[in-house]
């Protein structure tokens, strides 16, 4: 079994101890630890929403250093600056919107 340290931001600690201690109490005959419910809220998650909510952490994570990277990687060197103006005017990220893979932009 592979263990990985994962740091959690600002309320998410108390609210895994409260969630831990929450099954604990309801379900007396279960034995948990909060790593434990936090590898099986990961996994789960990674099976049932990750697709579904990919957009959504695509959009609340983006980066505009990233994504003109991205951009700059896939240009045709032959393309002279007004094309690669062009270009990013065409395929613009608003604040808020993310350009998905299989249809434009998504709010």
């Amino acid at each position: 079994m592979n263990s990985s340290r994962i740091k959690m931001e600002g309320e998410t600690g108390g609210d895994l101890k409260a969630m831990t201690e929450q099954l604990k109490t309801e379900y007396g005959f279960i034995k948990i630890t909060s790593a434990e419910l936090a590898s099986w809220i990961i996994k789960r998650f990674r099976e049932k929403y990750l697709d579904l909510e990919k957009r959504n952490i695509a959009k609340d994570f983006f980066s505009a250093k990233g994504y003109l990277k991205t951009v700059m990687g896939q240009l045709d060197e032959s393309k002279g600056i007004q094309d690669v103006i062009k270009l990013l005017r065409e395929d613009l990220i608003l604040p808020g919107k993310v350009k998905g893979k299989e249809s434009g932009n998504i709010d």
